[in-house]
Formats: C-alpha cells, sequence, structure tokens
C-alpha cells in the first residue's frame, strides 16, 4: 500500500480542490456555447442538461427594483423585506431590534451619497430613526403591535412547531411577550399558547432528532418513543387530544430538526460503531443523505396528518461552538435541508440567515423571530 501524502501538505490539496470546484462550473459556462455549436463535439444527453441549466438566467432570491413593493394580479403579494440584502438593528429595548434592507437604489452608492471617510463618522450617531427604517424597507414593528393590542391580520390563526427547544423557547418567550397563556406537556414533549383575544392558537411538538429506530444509545437520557413517527402517535396527538385539540388543524406548519441530530444522534453513532474522522470533515455525503430521508419522510407524514395545510423550513443558526466540528454537522444537514425543500416544495423560513455573527444573543432572539418573520406566516397563510 502507497504511503500516504504528508499531512503537511493536506491543506494545499484541498485549498486546490475547492478552487477547481469554484472554477469548473465558470468554465464550463463559458464553453457551453462553443460546446453546444460544435460538430465535432456531441454532447452527452446528461451533460447538455447539465450545461443548459448552467446558461440559465440567475434568478436572485430578492425582488429587482423594477418589481420592488409591486406586485401583479389578485394573487400578487407585497415585496419580503426579510428576502432583500440588509442587518440587524439593534435598538434600546427587545421590541426595538428589526431587520433593516440595505438601499437598493443606485444612486444610493453615488460618491457623497452617505459619508465615505471613517474619520467623519459620528461616534455619537443613536442609530436609525423609525422613519428612516420604514424609509429603507424594514418590516413592520409587529411584535409590538401585537403587545400593544394589534394584529387584527392574525385572528383566528394557528401554528403548529415541530421541532426542539429553540421552537419551544421561541413559542414561549412569544406567548409571553403578547400576553398570551402557556400550557405545557413537558419539556421535551411540546405544549400550546393561546391568545385569547386573537383566538390565536401557536402548538409546538419537542423532537429527539430524526433516528428511524429508538435507539437505545441515541438520547438515552429520554424515554422512547425518540423516533418521529412513534412521537407524533403515541404522543403528540393523544395529548391534543386530552387538551380539547382532537380537531385542530394548523393554517401553517413550521418544522425544524437539526441540533438533536448533530449533537446526539450523529455523535452517538460515531461513538457506537467505532467512527473515527477528523472533526472539520463534518459528516459524509451519505450520512447527510441519510439525514434528508428521514426529513422527507418526516415531510410527508405532517402531509398526510394535515393535507391542505402549508409547510415551512426553519432554518438553521450558527452555534456559539465548533467543539466536535458542530458548526460544519449543522451547515450539512442545513443543506439537506434546503434540498429536499426544493423537490417537494416546501419553503424556507430563513430566520437562522439573520442571526449569524450573533451567537451571545442565540436564546434572546427565540421571541423575536415569531413576530418579526411573521409576514412570512402572513403570506402563506394564504392572504397573498
Amino acid at each position: 500500500m502507497p504511503p500516504r501524502p504528508s499531512q503537511h501538505f493536506r491543506p494545499l490539496v484541498l485549498l486546490c480542490a475547492f478552487s477547481l470546484l469554484t472554477v469548473l462550473p465558470t468554465l464550463l459556462y463559458l464553453q457551453w456555447s462553443s460546446l453546444a455549436a460544435s460538430a465535432s463535439l456531441p454532447l452527452s444527453p446528461n451533460l447538455s442538461t447539465h450545461l443548459a441549466w448552467l446558461t440559465q438566467p440567475i434568478n436572485f432570491p430578492w425582488q429587482p427594483l423594477s418589481s420592488w413593493g409591486t406586485g401583479t394580479g389578485s394573487g400578487a403579494c407585497p415585496a419580503d423585506p426579510w428576502q432583500a440584502p440588509g442587518m440587524l438593528h439593534f435598538g434600546a429595548s427587545v421590541n426595538a431590534t428589526r431587520w433593516v434592507p440595505f438601499p437598493r437604489e443606485p444612486e444610493a452608492y453615488e460618491p457623497g451619497a452617505w459619508v465615505d471617510k471613517i474619520e467623519e463618522l459620528d461616534v455619537y450617531w443613536a442609530g436609525l430613526t423609525e422613519g428612516e427604517m420604514e424609509d429603507l424597507g424594514a418590516p413592520e414593528r409587529l411584535m409590538m403591535e401585537l403587545k400593544l393590542g394589534g394584529g387584527e391580520w392574525a385572528r383566528g390563526g394557528s401554528v403548529l412547531f415541530i421541532g426542539d427547544s429553540h421552537d419551544r423557547n421561541n413559542v414561549q418567550n412569544f406567548c409571553a411577550e403578547v400576553g398570551g397563556v402557556h400550557s405545557s406537556w413537558g419539556g421535551h414533549v411540546g405544549g400550546v399558547c393561546t391568545v385569547e383575544r386573537l383566538d390565536l392558537t401557536l402548538v409546538y411538538w419537542f423532537l429527539y432528532g430524526l433516528p428511524d429506530q429508538d435507539f437505545p444509545w441515541h438520547a438515552s437520557a429520554e424515554d422512547p418513543p425518540k423516533t418521529p413517527e412513534g412521537r407524533i402517535r403515541e404522543l403528540f396527538l393523544p395529548q391534543m387530544e386530552d387538551d380539547g385539540l382532537g380537531q385542530f388543524v394548523p393554517d401553517l406548519m413550521v418544522v425544524n430538526s437539526l441540533f438533536w441530530d448533530s449533537d446526539h444522534l450523529f455523535d452517538k453513532y460515531f461513538s457506537e460503531f467505532g467512527i473515527k474522522r477528523s472533526a472539520q470533515e463534518g459528516l459524509s455525503f451519505q450520512e447527510v443523505r441519510y439525514h434528508q430521508q428521514r426529513a422527507s419522510s418526516l415531510l410527508r407524514l405532517l402531509r398526510t396528518l394535515y393535507p391542505s395545510t402549508p409547510t415551512m423550513y426553519r432554518s438553521r443558526h450558527l452555534r456559539a461552538s465548533n467543539d466536535r466540528g458542530r458548526i460544519m454537522r449543522v451547515f450539512q444537514l442545513d443543506q439537506g435541508w434546503r434540498a429536499v425543500c426544493e423537490a417537494l416544495g416546501v419553503r424556507v423560513f430563513d430566520w437562522g440567515g439573520k442571526l449569524e455573527g450573533y451567537t451571545e444573543y442565540v436564546l434572546r432572539f427565540c421571541c423575536r423571530f415569531l413576530a418579526g418573520c411573521i409576514r412570512d406566516w402572513h403570506g402563506v397563510w394564504g392572504r397573498c
């Protein structure tokens, strides 16, 4: 067996491989015209299809300026500021934190349109005013609106969250902020928040990741059932029946499963089967595909239970620690989820992308995303 290359050269090899992966699609794109036109270079059906796909116009996730804030037809939605490039602007209170899009007009980036010398920056600047944020297209202060008695648009609505402690904390904190009543079935089971004045109901189910069996080595401190199928059948639905929610049909489902899979299921899987792998490598393609299959099974089960209810996937946020390469794992699993969602027509609720870099605020942000991204609910509920 030939000797392995020195570990000293491994970073260089990885860099070269990454560079090749980055450049190759561009080269294929540039060569497509000449390849397609040349009779002497017949293309295989697979290559032809792939190159044709590479030449399609780029579809940006935000709307172009020409269509921003406008719509056509009776079913048109307003522009979604959460899909525009921007940043979190921290106000003086929890409810003042806003997602503020950056200017979209070309004139905003002309010379002299903004301070472009660092010594001229106002060190006493108090931040954007409410009017300035509105001019930039910031989302409404929906959390404050709900807290102060508004939110008629949400009347009679219901949402089912399927996930982990992040979803539980989101619902609990949101419930406290808007004066709702929270009822817990147990921290690792689920619960209900009701906002009586709006007839608004939020239900959350707690998952132990997406294992396909009740493995004794996975979540060993927790009682079975541990699979999503078992927990839904044996815990969640009976508990809802006991709470008078047997006829509950949500207007929207928000689903997620990442951290229990990364930190528990795969951690214990590595240990149980003696897998030795560098933390920098994260999960293998095969392992992520397994998780995708389990995610797909969960989505199909939920659609069987509630066939008329639209579903959204709540994206990941970056964790504070990369111990054992778990940031890489969560990123990989999140990418897997996104591919499944694209294949199954599930909308991505990209709250995690708004929190990147704000690791010390992760738990404090939980209650904000419910109101902050509530515009997305508004659209999915069929009002757009």
